[in-house]
């Protein structure tokens, strides 16, 4: 007998607080409009912090209950942004630079995870 177990595809990420946001969705629908791409502004402006993955969607109550037991432990993070890159052909992002404290956040999300 064949159980059907659909997987959704995630990611885990930083949003930016509210002001930020619409500064970078901003750039984004500049982005969009000089480029004609709406891949832009499929997501919210984010920080990655554990690239996509599969996850059973019958499991993503546990999930969630992880993860926010997870974000609970978390301290603010400083973040400092610089310039621009791109994973070429169709992703135009903001640097964001590095800093122990994000690093250290990202691998405790990865150990999480």
């Amino acid at each position: 007998m064949l159980v059907d177990n659909p997987k959704q595809r995630l990611f885990l990420a930083l949003l930016p607080p509210p002001a930020l946001q619409e500064q970078v969705t901003a750039i984004k629908q500049q982005f969009a409009e000089q480029f004609a791409s709406q891949a832009a502004l499929r997501s919210p402006p984010h920080i990655t912090l554990v690239p996509p993955f599969e996850w059973p969607s019958s499991d993503l109550p546990a999930l969630t209950g992880s993860l926010e037991a997870f974000a609970k432990q978390q301290t603010p993070v400083a973040i400092q942004l610089s310039g621009f890159g791109a994973f070429a052909p169709r992703v135009i992002f903001i640097h964001v630079v590095p800093s122990p404290e994000l690093q250290q956040l990202q691998a405790q999300a990865h150990h999480h995870m």
